[in-house]
C-alpha cells in the first residue's frame, strides 16, 4: 500500500483576521484527506466566553425570535466567510472529496455549551438554536464534501434535517474512519447521568470499534485526556483529588481492548499540537491532538480579550500511513506535526498482528483517581 497523507487540524476562524497560511502550508503536503476536527467557526471569544449565560442566550430568552434570527443569520454569515476564504477554498476543492468535518463547542453554539442533561444550566443550548446550528453545520459539512460554485444561500438550510449528523463512517485508502459528534447529546461531566455522545451514537461506536480487528482512526473534537479535561475531568490536586468521567471513556476503551485492534484518536481543540501516547498504561487507543490553525492575530489580541499564547497559529498534523497489509494488521502510522515552518520530530508507531509495538509515551501520564460518577 503506497504511502497515504491524512491532514488534520481545528480551531480557526475569519472574525478576527483573515489571513490563514495553514491552509496553503497543508496543501503543500498533498494529503489524500482533511479531517477539521472542531471550532470551524467561532460564536464567541476572549472574555465572552467566561459568562454564566451567554450573550447569544440572553438575547433568545429576552426576544426568541429575534434572538433566534440574529444567532442565525451570524453563524451562516461565520461559516460562509471560512469557505469563502481563498486558501481555505483551494484547499477544500482539491481534495476531491475526501474532507469531513466535526464541531465543537464554539460551532455549535457558545463555549462549554451542552445539548442535553440539566436544562437550567447557564449554557445549555435552547432546543430552537440546537436546530438551527444543526442545519447550518450539515450545509457547511456538504459543501465541503461537494464544493459548490458558490455557498448556498442561508434559505436553503432550512431544507435540510434540522437533527445531528452522526454515526458516520467512511474510509481513507482502505481505513476506517469514524467521525464523532461530541456536542449534539453532550451534558455537563458532572451531570447526574452524564453522557457525551449520548447512548445511540456510543454504542455505534462500540459497535464499529468491535467489528474488525485492523487499524481504526476516530475523528473528534475533545481529547480524551489532557491535563484536568477531556472525556475525564480532575478537580484541583490537594488535598484530596477528585475525578469525573463520561461513560463512553470507559466504553470505548473497553471495547478497544476486546477488539485487539490498533486504534487512533485524533481531536483538537486545546490550542496546542500533542502527542498524547496510550490513553492508559498499554491501551490499544494512542490521542494526538492538533489544535490552532487560524487564530487570531497578536494585534487583536487585547481586544477581545486573549492572553497572547492563543494568538499561535498554523498549527496541523499529518499523519503518513505507510506499509499497510490488506487487514491493516501490519505497518506504521507516521506522525509529523506542525507550526508554521516548525516540524517536531516525527513519532513512527508500527504495528504487527494488530498491536502497537512499544508506542512511545506521550504528555499522558498519571492515571486519573476513580471518578466519583464511574457506571
Amino acid at each position: 500500500m503506497p504511502d497515504t497523507r491524512i491532514a488534520f487540524t481545528s480551531c480557526f476562524d475569519t472574525t478576527f483576521g483573515h489571513a490563514q497560511p495553514v491552509w496553503a502550508r497543508i496543501q503543500a503536503q498533498r494529503p489524500d484527506a482533511l479531517l477539521l476536527l472542531g471550532d470551524s467557526i467561532y460564536m464567541d471569544w476572549g472574555l465572552e466566553t467566561r459568562e454564566a449565560v451567554p450573550a447569544w442566550k440572553r438575547d433568545f430568552l429576552a426576544d426568541p425570535a429575534r434572538g433566534l434570527a440574529r444567532f442565525r443569520q451570524t453563524l451562516y454569515d461565520r461559516y460562509r466567510a471560512q469557505w469563502e476564504h481563498p486558501d481555505f477554498q483551494a484547499l477544500v476543492r482539491s481534495m476531491n472529496g475526501q474532507v469531513r468535518v466535526v464541531r465543537d463547542d464554539h460551532d455549535f453554539a457558545w463555549n462549554d455549551c451542552t445539548a442535553a442533561g440539566d436544562q437550567t444550566r447557564g449554557r445549555y443550548v435552547p432546543p430552537p438554536m440546537q436546530a438551527v446550528s444543526h442545519r447550518l453545520f450539515r450545509q457547511f459539512a456538504a459543501a465541503l464534501v461537494a464544493p459548490p460554485a458558490t455557498y448556498p444561500s442561508l434559505d436553503a438550510s432550512d431544507l435540510l434535517p434540522a437533527t445531528p449528523l452522526w454515526k458516520e463512517a467512511w474510509t481513507v485508502a482502505g481505513v476506517p474512519v469514524l467521525m464523532l459528534d461530541q456536542r449534539s447529546a453532550c451534558t455537563d461531566i458532572e451531570d447526574p447521568a452524564p453522557s457525551l455522545l449520548g447512548d445511540g451514537q456510543a454504542q455505534w461506536l462500540y459497535g464499529q470499534v468491535e467489528a474488525d480487528s485492523g487499524l481504526l482512526i476516530i475523528a473528534g473534537a475533545t481529547p480524551m485526556r489532557h491535563g484536568r479535561g477531556g472525556w475525564v475531568k480532575t478537580g484541583q490536586p490537594a488535598p484530596f483529588p477528585e475525578s469525573w468521567a463520561f461513560p463512553e471513556y470507559r466504553g470505548f476503551l473497553d471495547a478497544a481492548e476486546r477488539a485487539e485492534r490498533p486504534v487512533l484518536y485524533l481531536a483538537g481543540d486545546i490550542h496546542r499540537n500533542d502527542y498524547g501516547g496510550p490513553v492508559e498504561h498499554k491501551s490499544p487507543v494512542i490521542q494526538v491532538v492538533s489544535s490552532g490553525a487560524a487564530q487570531p492575530w497578536l494585534k487583536d489580541a487585547i481586544k477581545i480579550g486573549l492572553p497572547l499564547f492563543f494568538n499561535k497559529s498554523e498549527k496541523f498534523g499529518m499523519l503518513h500511513l505507510q506499509g499497510l497489509d490488506a487487514d491493516r494488521r501490519n505497518g506504521t502510522v507516521r506522525i509529523e506535526l506542525h507550526e508554521g515552518e516548525k516540524v517536531d520530530p516525527p513519532i513512527a508507531l508500527t504495528f504487527s498482528e494488530g498491536e502497537w509495538h512499544k508506542p512511545p509515551r506521550g504528555s499522558i501520564r498519571d492515571l486519573t483517581p476513580e471518578p466519583l460518577n464511574a457506571q
